[in-house]
């Protein structure tokens, strides 16, 4: 089939519609911010001293590198739920990628405290490959991980109902941020409350900038969001593994969301990404 073919008749009618409808005039405005970003982000070879920073002061800096690697929030001071290292997967990831779908609903029953840190453990955790090294399942721009997990029980055995913990990947566990976060926000946030209010858990994917940005500047965005994509894999397809159930939600009401991270300002740092888990319906 050739580009003519694919693009004619009613398909190239259709296509240019869209279009039109998308952009009014057939292309974007001249300030349009999307545009405007892509092209701030863009890399060019004369321009590399000054559109990535922080990759000398990296590069100079084995104390900084090592820093850098153990990226991520830490809540110290908070009650912490710490558990052993979880068994290896069952299953193969062929079957699990073919098993994967978007849950159209949840049932009612809880799941284990077990079952919801193998899921974060095998997806984000943090584990020792020699003595001097530690690494992570999900792929990151320059080993920075910008991005934390939060966690909100509704039927967790071994946690607390209706409570915001952090996954902590480094300590292997739970630290608890607020025992009274607004569950009813959260499910209206995603403007399908119905759904969200029978998942047993809400993983809420947040993003610290600055963790990417010293060294990528604009770029540092495009990678955030590439990863916060690698992290929902990793997810989804481990709770499969599990027989858990899970549905994705990218469009969802920031600010109610960000009211909910209660250190989070929705610029700084601010969520990305959403997944409800629970036991299949």
């Amino acid at each position: 089939m050739t580009i003519d073919d694919t693009m004619s008749g009613d398909n190239l009618a259709h296509s240019v519609n869209l279009r039109d409808l998308i952009y009014n005039d057939g292309v974007p405005a001249y300030d349009d911010p999307a545009e405007n970003y892509f092209e701030a982000s863009k890399l060019t070879r004369p321009g590399l001293p000054w559109e990535t920073p922080g990759i000398p002061m990296l590069l100079n800096s084995p104390d900084l590198q090592s820093i850098s690697r153990r990226a991520g929030r830490r809540y110290a001071s908070r009650p912490f739920i710490g558990f052993e290292c979880p068994p290896p997967l069952h299953g193969t990831l062929h079957d699990a990628l073919y098993r994967r779908r978007s849950a159209p609903s949840f049932s009612a029953l809880a799941v284990s405290a077990d079952e919801l840190h193998s899921v974060l453990h095998h997806s984000y955790g943090s584990y020792a490959i020699n003595a001097h090294e530690k690494r992570r399942n999900t792929p990151s721009g320059g080993a920075l991980y910008p991005l934390d997990i939060f966690v909100l029980t509704h039927r967790v055995n071994g946690l607390t109902d209706n409570t915001l913990y952090h996954y902590d990947p480094f300590r292997n566990g739970f630290a608890l941020i607020d025992e009274h976060p607004d569950i009813d926000k959260l499910h209206k946030s995603t403007m399908i409350p119905d759904v969200a209010e029978q998942a047993a858990v809400t993983l809420i994917i947040s993003a610290t900038m600055w963790r990417s940005r010293f060294k990528y500047s604009q770029r540092s965005l495009r990678f955030i969001l590439m990863e916060a994509g690698h992290l929902a894999q990793n997810l989804l397809l481990t709770a499969t593994s599990l027989d858990l159930a899970t549905r994705l939600f990218g469009g969802f009401v920031d600010d109610e969301v960000t009211d909910i991270l209660v250190d989070h300002n929705g610029v700084d740092d601010a969520p990305v990404y959403m997944i409800m888990l629970g036991q299949p319906g």
